[in-house]
């Protein structure tokens, strides 16, 4: 008879071998595993990784295509650039991550563009500068985390100043800074559910989601229809902050769809509009939002010329619920829009009426004294490390 030892290792012996994922080391002066980082990931199995060290790494567009791969600095976004990520794209179940990189624009592309495959993270990246927007498109499920857009112009199509996000079944986009992005074109049809969207133009495939974008800063970016962000599909937009964005109708604009919910935001200083939402299909939800001095003209359904259009209150929410008045922001001229102490964003100091809805209104808590700053504010910073220590 077998014994049960022997019949452990027979059986262990068939088993296929499992390779292990291997590192490839990318250094400035050529000397790493592979020559260049287009190398490394060419040479690359499926989930590998490719770690890049500090330097700025003068090369041709990025390609990754068909492979699920890690694309990492060690020294992050302060000290490696690389050039665009001009294709991510597969055949469905890849996998991609790209972490700690400034991108620059490199014979015109956008700094990234990705389709088709099954999941695509990017985080603590810093995408300034670019003449066209990048692209999520098709993607089973994506998360953008901590990262800056600054100052990118599309001057191609209307989806997106920074950013389009399109047909995608879900995703997160938070803690991003969304800084002077610009959108130059409107659709010539002038169909409202399809342009706009200085800094970002976000949209679910039907019967997908939720896309959740929460906790980022949109501030200074310009569109004709839709200033910072238009969004349709079924899309939970909160704690959000929304300053200074300019255009012919609205900071955030919601396009008629079943499930978009807007919460736990505050509109300041946009013109016309904070928030537009377009028709009535029956479940746009909007409360517990804080308005202060945005533009906004008399209108149907106009909320003190702050918000206007037809959105339902949210469940357990008492109408809107919503805080007009002066968010007290600790610096804005300086654009430090962390709250002061005594803010009716903050949850202890919700007025009468707001009481029921809780939490945070807004990106920012607390970050000083009330009617005056605790030190010294400092603008918008441009590496992630200033930006963790600005915005924690």
């Amino acid at each position: 008879m077998v014994s049960r030892q022997v019949l452990i290792v027979l059986v262990i012996s068939l088993m296929p071998a499992v390779s292990s994922a291997t590192t490839w080391n990318v250094y400035e002066d050529g000397s790493g595993d592979a020559p260049f980082i287009q190398a490394a990931i060419d040479s690359a199995a499926s989930r590998d990784t490719v770690r890049v060290w500090p330097g700025t790494y003068d090369e041709d567009p990025i390609l990754i295509y068909g492979k699920s791969l890690q694309l990492e600095s060690t020294g992050g976004a302060e000290m490696t650039t690389i050039p665009s990520l001009y294709w991510i794209y597969g055949n469905g179940p890849e996998t991609v991550i790209v972490s700690g990189f400034r991108i620059v624009e490199v014979n015109g592309q956008p700094a990234f563009r990705v389709a088709l495959i099954n999941r695509f993270e990017i985080r603590q990246c810093i995408i300034e500068g670019f003449g066209d927007n990048s692209s999520v498109a098709g993607v089973e499920e994506f998360s953008i985390d901590e990262c800056v857009f600054r100052d990118n112009i599309n001057q191609h199509d209307q989806a997106g100043g920074a950013l389009a996000i399109e047909s995608v079944h879900r995703g997160d986009i938070t803690n991003c800074l969304f800084i002077g992005n610009q959108t130059t074109h409107w659709n010539e049809g002038g169909n409202p559910d399809l342009g706009g969207g200085g800094a970002l133009n976000a949209w679910t495939a039907s019967g997908y989601g939720p896309l959740r974008i929460s906790g980022n800063l949109f501030v200074g970016n310009e569109a004709p229809r839709t200033g910072a962000v238009m969004i349709a599909g079924n899309i939970e937009f909160f704690n959000n902050t929304v300053v200074g964005n300019t255009s012919d109708l609205a900071a955030v604009y919601l396009a008629p769809d079943d499930e978009a919910t807007i919460h736990h935001n505050v509109f300041a200083s946009n013109d016309p509009y904070g928030l537009y939402v377009w028709l009535h299909t029956g479940w746009q939800r909007c409360c517990c939002n804080g308005y202060w001095e945005n533009t906004g003209w008399p209108d149907f359904y106009n909320h003190e010329g702050q918000w206007a259009g037809p959105c339902l209150g949210c469940e357990d929410i008492d109408d809107w619920a919503d805080v007009m008045m002066d968010p007290l922001f600790c610096d804005p001229d300086l654009e430090d829009y962390h709250l002061q102490n005594s803010s009716p964003l903050l949850p202890e100091n919700h007025p009468p009426g707001s009481e029921d809805c809780g939490g945070l209104i807004g990106a920012f808590g607390a970050g000083c004294a009330s009617s005056s700053v605790s030190e010294p504010a400092k603008p918008i910073p441009s590496s992630w490390g200033q930006i963790k220590a600005t915005y924690k």
